[in-house]
């Protein structure tokens, strides 16, 4: 029956088709189909693009394919223009939020002086803003007369209307037109977009055309989104939206009307960020300049692709000299043979610990890892190298600082003890007699046992008592000496008291009051 119907359509004369056209058209048997565009940060609607169905009750669904190019040969696409921005300008108008509606347009039409004009009568006439409505065209468009093209894109333009770039990479559009002509969006072909996953060679031709659309200040569509993973990487590229079957098939205005809605219940479209590989790559370039570090990148075939000066240092050179050669050029003996296997191995799954290296009179320590593409192919490493000269030294002296201070006080003859703010004994200073192995808890017991059991219900009831005063405190009593006879000691405390004069805790120290 379609094909039936479409041989109609094809031998009809003008008058026939157009006839036929506008009862389609007042029936509702062409009709606009909804297909959504995303924001594909947050999900939520950008747009919709409107597309032309035509339902014949004999025939079924004719493609579009077949019916424009009949329309157009008989001069009646305008006419289908209308009659689409009509209907779904008049639907879009009830509904809420700042979504824009994009109409494809033919390039003869784009050679008509009145078609600005036409669409500002439309608009007004729908209650729908003119500043929130798009045309699609097709590189060929301009190739006919790229003058008049430009003449009526350029008064659209002033009026609010939006041009959209469509299939962009697929026809003749040279640079130049794309910097002259006032276009404020490119759609990535479809067959760019499907498999980004899969092939590499795509994905650099997205980041290409995503950093071309950015540096000139133009959004970026992906067409033809059908998988979470194609989304995930347009939007890891920097493509700030996307239109395909992941998000919706064209759909008539009741169901559009739904998915205007549920998609407003996601978050508010995010502003346009300028993510392209074209923003990365000068935010790279000052990260490399500033860093207070050594950062380099390596390729798979250990070759230094980018360093910095702080980096290039550790072999005697600059950045600019470093690029381009390999580990094998600028390291030798042992240390060459601790990267190499350290750099393979960190091609492996799990990540690496840093590693600690002698170059010169420098000691650095270096942190490798893998760097996959995004779609997890293994690009290259990415290395960090810290001078840790003169960290290590102070570590070194401090651990020296530390044994001595341990040692001093094993030897010193003066005990430190300390409290907390009810005056329990949680520390005391080792002796000679304490071993290594012991816990606080068993050098405390072992100094309670010196004690002479005469006094220590007299030091425990005077301690308790004193500290409410929160005071220096003092005392003296008799601990076992290691021959067997007892000798009275000192021991003497201060309280630790906040700003606001509350007790902490308590230090204390425990002196040889021995006679002479």
């Amino acid at each position: 029956m379609m094909e039936d119907n479409t041989s109609l359509l094809a031998t009809a004369t003008r008058a026939e088709l157009r006839y036929r056209l506008e009862n389609a058209l007042e029936c509702g048997q062409v009709w606009p189909a909804f297909q959504p565009i995303v924001d594909l940060r947050s999900g939520s609607l950008a747009g919709f693009e409107i597309l032309a169905r035509w339902s014949d009750p004999e025939a079924g669904e004719i493609s579009p394919v077949q019916f424009i190019p009949i329309l157009d040969k008989h001069e009646l696409v305008d006419a289908l223009l209308e009659g689409l921005m009509r209907s779904a300008c008049t639907a879009a108008a009830q509904w809420q939020g700042r979504f824009f509606l994009a109409f494809n347009v033919t390039p003869g039409q784009l050679l008509s002086d009145d078609l600005p004009e036409r669409l500002s009568v439309l608009a007004s006439q729908t209650s729908f803003p003119l500043t929130r409505t798009q045309l699609e065209i097709t590189e060929s468009s301009l190739i006919s007369d790229s003058t008049a093209a430009f003449r009526t894109l350029d008064r659209l333009s002033k009026i609010g209307v939006a041009i959209s770039l469509d299939d962009f990479g697929t026809g003749y559009s040279s640079l130049a037109r794309l910097e002259a002509f006032p276009f404020r969006k490119l759609k990535i072909d479809a067959q760019f977009v499907r498999g980004l996953e899969y092939d590499n060679r795509k994905r650099r031709i997205v980041s290409a055309v995503v950093g071309l659309g950015q540096s000139l200040g133009i959004t970026i569509v992906g067409e033809g989104v059908e998988t979470d993973a194609e989304a995930a990487i347009l939007r890891a590229l920097g493509c700030p939206l996307g239109q395909g079957w992941l998000y919706g098939k064209g759909v008539p205005a009741s169901e559009a009307r739904k998915v205007c809605e549920r998609l407003a219940e996601r978050a508010a479209p995010v502003a346009l960020l300028d993510t392209s590989p074209f923003q990365q790559l000068h935010q790279l370039e000052a990260l490399y300049d500033q860093a207070p570090v050594g950062l380099c990148f390596l390729d798979l075939h250990y070759r230094h692709v980018r360093a910095n000066d702080i980096f290039a240092a550790m072999h005697g050179v600059t950045g600019r000299e470093l690029e381009g050669k390999t580990i094998y050029d600028v390291m030798q003996g042992e240390t060459l043979r601790r990267v190499e296997t350290v750099l393979n191995k960190a091609l492996g799954p799990d990540p690496l610990p840093p590693q600690d290296y002698l170059i010169g009179k420098r000691e650095y320590r270096v942190f490798a890892q893998k760097v996959n593409e995004i779609g997890g192919e293994n690009i290259g490493f990415s290395v960090v190298a810290i001078d840790v000269t003169e960290q290590n030294r102070v570590l070194r002296t401090l651990k020296q600082s530390e044994e001595h201070f341990r040692h001093a006080v094993e030897l010193n003859p003066d005990i430190a003890w300390a409290t907390n703010a009810e005056g329990d004994l949680y520390y005391i200073s080792p002796t000679f007699e304490d071993s290594p192995n012991d816990t606080m808890q068993c050098r405390i017991d072992r100094w309670l046992a010196k004690m002479h059991p005469d006094d220590r219900a007299r030091v425990r009831s005077a301690w308790l008592q004193w500290i409410p005063t929160g005071k220096p405190w003092e005392v003296q009593f008799r601990i076992a000496w290691p021959d067997g006879t007892y000798r009275t000691v000192l021991s003497r405390a201060r309280a630790h008291l906040d700003v606001e004069g509350t007790v902490l805790g308590w230090y204390g120290v425990i002196s040889d009051r021995a006679p002479g």
